[in-house]
């Protein structure tokens, strides 16, 4: 499922805001402002991320987040794809060859200045 219809399913169960039910999620950014609302989590998370990632003379260009939940983990994921951002998830359903491979293949990665 992508994070558009993520989105989409949301709205479909009222979780999100009222108001947003029938405004149609056109584009990415639309998404996001949509799936933001009432998550004062995910809005401070992602503000910190962007001071980690952007700000800064020695700004970093990797980090790892840990979520309590895995539902959240999964959301949070989905959201970033969708900003384009290089990612990835683990979970209890790796093996521990399998996160190794996943975590060396993103971390050793050169960045983009």
């Amino acid at each position: 499922m992508g994070f558009v219809s993520l989105v989409d399913k949301l709205k479909m169960f009222d979780e999100l805001d009222p108001e947003d039910k029938t405004t149609k999620v056109d584009s990415p950014k639309e998404a996001l402002r949509q799936f933001l609302w009432g998550s004062p989590k995910f809005v401070a998370t992602l503000g910190l991320l962007e001071k980690i990632l952007f700000e800064g003379p020695s700004s970093h260009r990797k980090v790892i987040l840990n979520f309590n939940y895995p539902r959240t983990a999964e959301m949070f994921y989905l959201m970033l794809k969708s900003m384009g951002v290089r990612c990835s998830m683990l979970t209890s359903d790796h093996s521990g060859d399998e996160r190794y491979r996943i975590l060396e293949e993103q971390f050793n990665v050169n960045d983009d200045p």
